[in-house]
């Protein structure tokens, strides 16, 4: 009964990512990451993901390169890219997925001397966006191997609800 109970869940979670990540496109080149001149890795990140404009992104791969490097990205580039992290952690099997999860779950309960720095990520997402990043979290709190990670889970979403009252509601 819960894994039917987790599976109805992801899916209502899928739904709900693509309506209040439909319009994100790919920010423009000069736009993918936090410093556009002299930085010679977030040049390489712009590059990286320059070779990806065209084409559907679900190479893990990719969220492999893109965990390594999320804290380069600009927050119109994060706000493009977190529905596709979330779909990917979403869609693949937990044993492939779990590092990507545990990573973003890390970056959203970050310490007080970064908390800054996760505010700025975060600031092009809307109210809608982060509440639909909580209820990703939440999901991964009823997931068996989330018993570990239970107190981070918890300071994410304590994070992220701090993270509302700054957001937009929409652009």
């Amino acid at each position: 009964m819960r894994v039917q109970k987790m599976m109805i869940e992801k899916e209502l979670l899928l739904r709900e990512i693509g309506v209040v990540f439909a319009n994100t496109p790919m920010p423009a080149s000069d736009k993918l990451t936090i410093h556009q001149h002299a930085c010679e890795s977030c040049d390489d990140v712009s590059k990286y993901f320059e070779a990806y404009r065209y084409q559907k992104i679900e190479d893990e791969l990719l969220f492999r390169f893109l965990r390594r490097n999320l804290n380069s990205l600009s927050p119109v580039a994060y706000r493009w890219v977190l529905p596709l992290y979330l779909k990917f952690c979403l869609n693949s099997k937990w044993w492939i997925a779990q590092d990507s999860v545990y990573f973003l779950i890390f970056n959203l309960c970050p310490d007080p001397d970064f908390e800054r720095d996760t505010y700025f990520l975060l600031s092009a997402l809307t109210v809608e966006q982060i509440n639909c990043l909580i209820n990703f979290l939440r999901w991964c709190s009823e997931t068996e191997d989330s018993v570990d990670i239970e107190e981070d889970i918890d300071k994410a979403v304590n994070f992220l609800q701090k993270a509302v009252s700054r957001a937009p509601k929409s652009f």
